[in-house]
């Protein structure tokens, strides 16, 4: 007779490699190219002494929990693209001094089927550190990615003694393996039978709008481009509730007043930089996250949907129908983000990729700018971190500042997200790298921020506030012709 110690025997962990890669992350692959590569960065500054061991062994623990960030594409299930094990060299910190440019030897882009989708740089001294970190949008959205940091801050707090932590959440399989599916509504798609439903057969695939794209303040490209990039500018807690206020006693939420200030500081730039005239109109995309409290906990990867919105140029006015136009379809967006258009043709491709074989070609049209609006980074995190002085506590670590945006797309030259640490306003903004210098950056987010404050630094003035010209007081490189 023979003992049956199947019972007794360990079983399995589930495992979640090799994963067959989403509609969305197909998209973000399809839309890459060493040109444009779809990368974002993400810069945390810190106040106090970097501990070199501990925040490299936290980096490896973390992304054990995150394993898209260290994964790469190849063919596997059903000999089809998949997320598998990244069994070459981990993902290593790049160890520079402040000052250096950040090393990247191959460019900005990141080639999913040789390497992982993340890259780390770390600068620190004696009384600080910096931290920028590089993620290929296959891999996550930007609130994984945020996660993901909070993540590695966790450990490394716990490693150099932080005793005031939660415990990391566990994170499950298979939500992994549905990820996708938390993004939409599936029953807006298919009927009780699974077949798709009528109405969805006839939905009108997203279309991309050929409209104004940004006047470049140069025509022959810059030869040594910045990276990360990023400039910034940062409203204080006080004007900052000036500006909540006066938006919200105007029936708006603040991320509607600036949305409405992007749009008007788009027109401008493009009205002071050129004599040429179009007709076309302005769009901007607006990212939004899917994410739902009542739904399982994921590991780094994207939740996200994407919106268009489109308005011509006699639209575009510094009045309250123009903002309060924005906000009613901003509220509309949000309420049928799990279905919006994005979502449904990416649900269409999932099922019936015939009918949607050429709906996502990033080729057909191209939005003048992106905004984004993370909101308190640190409210991401999966755990909460000891405040000191309205600061967050990383061990030996103070988070003094983040910052990040979207990917700058061809055709589409400028980028940019708002953050909320500190109860401050913080505007990030990048522009397309091979032809707007830093200057040129900070005179369009100068030309932005004074807009956001219009109506608190100025409450008489009426109708749009006058600015001087954009390239008075800037270099001959700047005043070139803008193409």
């Amino acid at each position: 007779m023979t003992n049956d110690n199947s019972s007794n025997s360990p079983s399995r962990p589930p495992r979640l490699l090799p994963l067959h890669l989403t509609p969305f992350e197909y998209y973000m692959l399809a839309d890459d190219s060493h040109e444009f590569p779809m990368t974002f960065c993400a810069q945390m500054e810190f106040s106090g002494t970097l501990d070199k061991a501990a925040i490299t062994q936290s980096l490896a623990i973390a992304l054990e929990r995150h394993p898209l960030l260290n994964s790469i594409v190849r063919p596997a299930k059903r000999n089809m693209e998949c997320w598998v094990k990244n069994k070459s060299v981990g993902v290593e910190i790049c160890w520079q001094s402040f000052g250096e440019e950040l090393q990247i030897e191959n460019g900005e882009y990141i080639d999913l089927k040789t390497q992982p989708g993340i890259q780390v740089w770390i600068q620190h001294d004696a009384d600080r550190a910096r931290i920028t970190t590089q993620f290929h949008h296959a891999s996550t959205d930007g609130v994984g990615a945020f996660q993901f940091l909070g993540d590695w801050l966790h450990i490394y707090s716990e490693r150099v003694g932080e005793s005031e932590l939660q415990d990391l959440p566990v994170f499950e399989v298979l939500p992994m393996r549905k990820r996708f599916y938390q993004s939409c509504d599936v029953n807006k798609f298919l009927d009780q039978a699974g077949s798709p439903r009528q109405e969805w057969r006839e939905f009108e695939p997203i279309q991309i709008p050929r409209s104004q794209a940004l006047r470049r303040p140069r025509s022959n490209p810059i030869t040594n481009v910045r990276f990360p990039g990023i400039e910034s500018r940062t409203i204080s807690k006080d004007d900052y509730r000036r500006i909540r206020k006066q938006a919200l006693q105007s029936g708006l939420m603040p991320n509607d007043w600036c949305l409405s200030q992007f749009f008007l500081t788009l027109k401008e730039w493009n009205q002071q930089t050129t004599t040429d005239t179009s007709d076309l109109p302005f769009s901007v995309l607006v990212p939004m996250s899917l994410r739902e409290t009542n739904q399982p906990l994921l590991s780094s990867c994207n939740v996200v949907t994407y919106s268009v919105i489109t308005r011509e140029i006699s639209q575009i006015e510094h009045d309250k129908k123009f903002s309060d136009s924005l906000q009613q379809e901003l509220s509309s967006l949000k309420a049928t983000r799990h279905c919006s258009s994005l979502i449904s043709t990416l649900f269409g491709k999932a099922i019936d990729p015939e009918m949607f074989q050429n709906s996502l070609d990033p080729s057909r049209g191209n939005v003048t700018g992106v905004f984004a609006n993370i909101g308190d980074p640190t409210k991401l995190f999966y755990t909460r971190f000891p405040n000191q002085g309205g600061k967050i506590r990383c061990g030996n670590l103070t988070l003094e500042s983040c910052l990040g945006v979207p990917p700058v797309r061809e055709g589409t030259r400028v980028s940019v997200c708002l953050y909320n640490y500190r109860r401050e306003l913080t505007i990030c903004m990048r522009c397309e790298p091979n032809y707007f210098s830093a200057e040129d950056t900070n005179l369009l987010l100068d030309l932005f921020v004074a807009k956001i404050r219009s109506d608190i630094d100025d409450k008489s003035a009426s109708g749009s506030p006058q600015s001087e010209p954009l390239f008075a007081n800037a270099s001959p490189a700047s005043q070139s012709r803008c193409s």
